[in-house]
């Protein structure tokens, strides 16, 4: 600094301005760097922001190819909510009679939520009486495996007259509840030899449904104790043979395991069937035609949910069907909603499960 104080006398003024351009040059230049790297910033940000983007797409069709298949309201998996928008093509009126003798026999059940196959041993037993009825749903969650099925195998029942799958579609859980049609025929018999309890024909659903109950039958998680959701007592086996619990689960050490709980659901319903007028239903010509609204009225009973083992509870599970083809399909604003099935299997959010579509048979 000395030095410059003793030339300043003798050229101050020209070494001063030299000085204030070499300053102004490094501050511009600073400046340009900064534009520069701002620049540069910003377009990562964009490129980052369009992988994201691309990432998180989700075509409405997997394959060009099979663009009807994927957007048919007909659709009974989780691609259909990519396909809300879809609508009716091959519309028809709503035969309730077809719809009535279309639900009556037996059923058996399969779940995957979130892509993961649930270990289930499911039935589910229709009996319509014209466009009346009442049905039993016993839901078996990793407890075993082929109670009812073998039940069923040994009372030799008819295979049913037509091939039918019946699709409940979730995408608030990404949950697929899917149920095969395996006879026409109601066999009360061979439910008492499913459960362990004896039943006979004459008893009807309503009978054996109560005798069920009296029997213990929601007093236990297959040939283990009783539990409710939270309590941390109930174990899971995984796929790769470990076993876990519920307290380590909720702890975060073997996430997803709860879907291998142990798990045990009844309800028991009484059905009635009525002609609609959809008013909300999308029909590509624009033509409306006859719908039916279906109600099952519910009694639950469980053990491993958010309730107490053995303890009743109540609701309704309804929605509106129109034909897509030779298809039952449910969908829209009147799809089919359970009043607080999920706030009762502890799930977030709404108490009741909505699903996005149910499809029964094909088109």
């Amino acid at each position: 600094m000395r030095y410059l104080s003793y030339f300043l006398p003798c050229g101050g003024l020209l070494l001063a301005l030299l000085l204030l351009g070499c300053t102004s040059n490094v501050a511009l230049k600073d400046d340009t760097d900064k534009d520069e790297k701002k620049d540069k910033d910003e377009k990562k940000g964009k490129e980052a922001k369009k992988d994201k983007e691309e990432v998180l797409d989700r075509p409405k069709i997997d394959r060009e190819q099979f663009k009807k298949s994927a957007t048919s309201v007909a659709r009974g998996d989780l691609l259909a909510v990519r396909n809300l928008d879809a609508k009716v093509t091959k519309g028809s009126d709503v035969d309730l009679k077809a719809l009535a003798k279309t639900l009556h026999g037996v059923w058996e059940g399969q779940r995957t939520v979130h892509g993961v196959l649930v270990e289930s041993d499911t039935a589910w037993i229709i009996d319509m009486k014209g466009t009346e009825g009442t049905a039993i749903l016993i839901d078996r969650n990793n407890v075993g495996k082929g109670t009812f099925s073998n039940a069923f195998a040994a009372k030799k029942m008819k295979k049913p007259t037509t091939p039918l799958t019946w699709s409940y579609v979730d995408g608030r859980f990404q949950m697929l509840d899917r149920y095969i049609k395996v006879s026409d025929e109601v066999s009360v018999e061979a439910i008492g030899v499913a459960t362990k309890v004896k039943l006979e024909e004459k008893d009807g659903l309503k009978g054996a449904w109560d005798k069920i109950i009296k029997g213990g039958y929601f007093n236990k998680l297959g040939d283990r104790k009783a539990a409710q959701l939270g309590d941390r007592t109930r174990e899971a086996l995984l796929p790769d043979g470990r076993k876990t619990s519920e307290k380590k689960i909720e702890d975060g050490e073997d996430p997803g395991g709860e879907y291998h709980l142990p798990m045990v659901v009844g309800a028991f319903f009484e059905i009635t069937l009525k002609e609609s007028t959809p008013s909300k239903v999308k029909f590509a010509d624009g033509k409306v035609f006859k719908g039916a609204k279906v109600k099952f009225a519910a009694e639950y009973i469980a053990a491993g949910i958010a309730i107490k083992p053995n303890e009743k509870t109540f609701g309704v599970e309804e929605g509106e069907y129109v034909m897509e083809g030779k298809a039952f399909a449910c969908f829209g604003p009147d799809r089919w909603s359970t009043s607080s099935c999920a706030s009762k299997n502890g799930l977030a959010g709404a108490p009741e499960l909505v699903f996005d579509r149910v499809v029964l048979g094909a088109p």
